[in-house]
């Protein structure tokens, strides 16, 4: 089963999210920049769910360290550009 990583601070969007792809992936959630970082760096992640900004880290940095760390995985940004 694929892995989607739901980064966002909103509690209400995570919900919702969680509950709309449950059963079909595995879902893993971050509240902050640092938390999805985490996350990329201890197990595969197929597709990133981004709602910005995240407090840590800015858009961009953590775009990049995504990136570097799970260089396969698609990145959804959920916000409009900063």
């Amino acid at each position: 089963m694929e892995t989607i990583l739901l980064a966002t601070s909103d509690r209400k969007l995570q919900k919702e999210l969680k509950e709309l792809f449950r059963g079909r992936f595995i879902i893993t959630l971050a509240g902050t920049a640092r938390e999805s970082l985490r996350v990329v760096n201890k197990q595969e992640v197929h597709l990133v769910l981004l709602d910005t900004p995240l407090p840590g880290v800015g858009t961009e940095e953590l775009v990049r360290e995504v990136k570097s760390n799970a260089s396969e995985a698609v990145i959804v940004s959920l916000s409009p550009p900063e």
